[in-house]
C-alpha cells in the first residue's frame, strides 16, 4: 500500500488547523463563562518535549475555587528561559466552574494567542499540500 505523500501533508496541516480551532474556542469559552481569580506557581516541571528531546519548563499552578475546591493543575503553558516565572508567584486564572481542572493562565492586558500560531501553520501546511495536488507535484521526492 503507497500513500501519496501529499495526503500525509494535507493531514498533518488539517490537525494542526484542529489544535489551533480547539484552543480557539476553548479559550472563548473561558472567557464567556469562566471565573476569573488568582492562584499561584506551584511548581515549574522539566519536560522533555519534541524529537530532538529539547528541555521546557512548564507551569504548575494551584487555586482555590469559589467553592472552596483546590486544584493544583499542570499546564501546557512553557516558562520562557530566563523564566519570567517562579515558584509561589501570583498569576491570574480562568476557570471552568463545571470542570475546574479546565483552566488557563491569562494576563489581563494579553488574550492567549497561542491558538493562531497552530491554526496559521496548519493553514499553510494545507495550502502547500493543495498546491502539490493541483501541480501534481511530489513535495517529497528526490528528483
Amino acid at each position: 500500500m503507497n500513500i501519496d505523500p501529499n495526503y500525509i501533508l494535507l493531514l498533518v496541516g488539517v490537525v494542526f488547523l484542529g489544535v489551533g480551532l480547539y484552543q480557539w474556542i476553548r479559550s472563548i469559552n473561558l472567557s464567556k463563562r469562566g471565573i476569573k481569580i488568582e492562584g499561584t506557581i506551584y511548581d515549574l516541571v522539566t519536560r522533555t518535549v519534541g524529537e530532538d528531546d529539547v528541555e521546557r519548563t512548564f507551569l504548575t499552578v494551584k487555586f482555590t475555587t469559589l467553592d472552596d475546591q483546590k486544584v493544583i493543575k499542570d499546564t501546557d503553558i512553557i516558562a520562557p528561559n530566563g523564566a519570567k516565572y517562579t515558584k509561589a508567584d501570583t498569576v491570574n486564572v480562568v476557570y471552568d466552574p463545571s470542570d475546574p481542572e479546565n483552566c488557563i493562565i491569562y494576563q489581563e492586558e494579553k488574550m492567549p494567542y497561542n491558538f493562531l500560531i497552530y491554526m496559521a501553520i496548519g493553514a499553510i501546511i494545507i495550502l502547500l499540500a493543495l498546491i502539490a495536488f493541483h501541480t501534481e507535484v511530489d513535495l517529497f521526492s528526490d528528483d
